[in-house]
């Protein structure tokens, strides 16, 4: 059943969220026991100077895949030049995380919670993760533009997924 949530004095939108999750995970849960990979993107934007002439991309830009099956990470993310002046580059790698550093990652991934009501904002990086499961690949965006509604499912904690995952791709 899709949660609906009121907007404004009379508008009631599909805010994402359902008393059982499409990912059959129970209610609540993003990162269920059989998932299989994550994607998690942050496709830049908020409040960040314009890239100089010449980039590649945003400085916010990222994506990190963890693959369960040989607990593999790989990335892509943008990172300045050495003087303000130089283009960005896209920076990317992959390598095989221990069990421990993969541990690391799943407690992030699992504070990731499902939310049916939030604030809202417009001056930071949209940032979303994708979940495959042998049901399908699910969908999760950041909590901070839950305003926009449009049937999304929406989480909090997905700024410690991205800490943690930048943190082990270095």
């Amino acid at each position: 059943m899709r949660i609906l949530c009121l907007v404004g004095a009379y508008a009631l939108v599909a805010c994402g969220g359902s008393d059982s999750n499409d990912n059959g995970a129970g209610a609540g849960a993003v990162w269920p026991s059989d998932a299989m990979k994550l994607v998690a993107t942050d496709s830049g934007g908020g409040h960040v100077p314009q890239p100089p002439a010449g980039s590649e991309c945003a400085l916010s830009e990222a994506t990190y895949t963890l693959t369960v099956a040989g607990h593999t990470l790989d990335w892509v993310f943008c990172v300045a030049g050495a003087a303000t002046s130089d283009p960005y580059k896209k920076q990317t790698g992959t390598r095989a995380l221990s069990e421990a550093e993969f541990a690391q990652a799943e407690v992030a991934l699992k504070a990731l919670k499902v939310v049916t009501q939030a604030g809202c904002g417009a001056d930071k990086s949209l940032r979303k993760v994708f979940v495959t499961t042998a049901r399908g690949e699910f969908e999760y965006v950041d909590s901070f533009y839950f305003c926009q509604g449009g049937g999304k499912t929406y989480v909090d904690n997905i700024d410690g997924v991205f800490t943690a995952l930048n943190q082990l791709s270095h």
